[in-house]
């Protein structure tokens, strides 16, 4: 539990630092129960960081998906936004991994991958295992989505990643 309440902290901040609004602010900070409860989950069933690739904890305010994959999703530049928000959200809260990646491959767009990937080799050259934490909330009654998404850094794995999808 140590290291998910060290991670929801360091989201937390991060929710604090972003330009949003209140009511944005607040949706997103319903996320950080699950993820500590998500993390405490995953390690208590032997979860480790130690595969190459991207790493990823996704989070609604009422659900957590933890998942590994090779690479981004290919051909979803073109996709709408609200549409990826969309998906996402919805990817997270039925457990599907594959729209997962497809779905936040497309919201982050080619910046935000970027980004994500820069924040994953700083962390990794530092000797400490990147994950991307993303959180969905969607607006209250209709299908637009906030998302937050930072890369965090974890102490290195004592042995190989046991992953759970």
């Amino acid at each position: 539990m140590v290291i998910g309440t060290a991670i929801a902290t360091s989201i937390g901040r991060e929710i604090d630092a972003a330009k949003l609004d209140a009511g944005a602010r607040r949706r997103l900070r319903r996320c950080l129960p699950v993820v500590r409860d998500a993390i405490a989950t995953w390690q208590d069933v032997g979860g480790g960081f130690a595969a190459p690739g991207l790493m990823i904890m996704a989070t609604t305010p009422s659900a957590a998906v933890v998942v590994h994959c090779d690479s981004w999703g290919e051909k979803v530049d073109d996709v709408d936004r609200g549409v990826a928000l969309h998906a996402l959200s919805e990817s997270i809260e039925d457990d599907e991994p594959s729209m997962l990646i497809a779905a936040l491959t497309a919201a982050l767009g080619p910046t935000g991958r970027a980004i994500a990937e820069r924040e994953a080799a700083d962390i990794a050259e530092a000797g400490q295992q990147p994950l991307l934490t993303v959180r969905v909330s969607p607006q209250d009654g209709a299908t637009a989505a906030v998302v937050l998404a930072i890369t965090v850094a974890l102490p290195p794995a004592g042995g190989p990643s046991r992953m759970l999808h």
